[in-house]
């Protein structure tokens, strides 16, 4: 049996901050630090919304790192994501889809 499921969500994104929409309208915001052009950290943004005691863990132990590793066809980009001080035991894989 596996564990992996499919996520949805709509995700606007500036040079400095991203917006999650899920398919319910929650909305989650985080702020955007890039560390090159295909890595950025992103941390649950406190001043856009009240934090989980697992948002707060995220964010105390770096923050999320997202990398883009590779454009898949046209309007798609494999990334990979996790805490930044639990690579091992939080990473995920997943594609981002350009909808225009």
């Amino acid at each position: 049996m596996s564990g992996d499921t499919e996520s949805y969500y709509s995700i606007k994104r500036t040079s400095s901050e991203q917006i999650e929409t899920n398919q319910f309208g929650d909305k989650v915001y985080y702020s955007i630090r890039w560390i090159n052009d295909c890595s950025y950290i992103q941390k649950f943004d406190k001043s856009k919304m009240s934090l989980s005691d697992e948002m707060k863990m995220v964010n105390g132990d770096g923050g999320m790192v997202v990398e883009l590793l590779n454009e898949i066809g046209e309007n798609r980009i494999a990334f990979r994501s996790y805490v930044k001080n639990f690579k091992e035991m939080s990473l995920r894989n997943g594609e981002f889809k350009k909808i225009n």
